[in-house]
């Protein structure tokens, strides 16, 4: 039997395939990661610490928060950003599965 011919990977320059999306957000996942331990380290939070009051509320409360829902919004993010896109082929009914 003779073997196949090599497929030929010719993509344009702009051309982003998939493993290097899922590469890249796995980068910014772990910068994201480190970010996070770093901004939540002790000596790091008692900084911030004091008697100072900000709309009645101590400033380390509202430094946790703030780094909290920068966190939170960065994974929301990326997340949203490296999604896999759905297949845009529809399915025929006569091919779907009798539920």
């Amino acid at each position: 039997m003779a073997p196949e011919p090599a497929q030929s990977t010719n993509k344009p320059p702009g051309d982003v395939s998939t493993g290097s999306q899922a590469g890249r957000a796995g980068a910014f996942s772990i910068s994201l990661f480190l970010f996070a331990a770093l901004m939540l380290l002790p000596p790091i939070v008692t900084l911030i610490e004091g008697e100072a009051n900000l709309f009645g509320l101590p400033v380390i409360y509202l430094y946790l928060f703030a780094i909290w829902i920068a966190v939170v919004a960065l994974i929301y993010l990326i997340s949203e950003r490296f999604a896999p896109a759905p297949d845009p082929t529809p399915i025929p009914e006569d091919a779907a599965p009798d539920a």
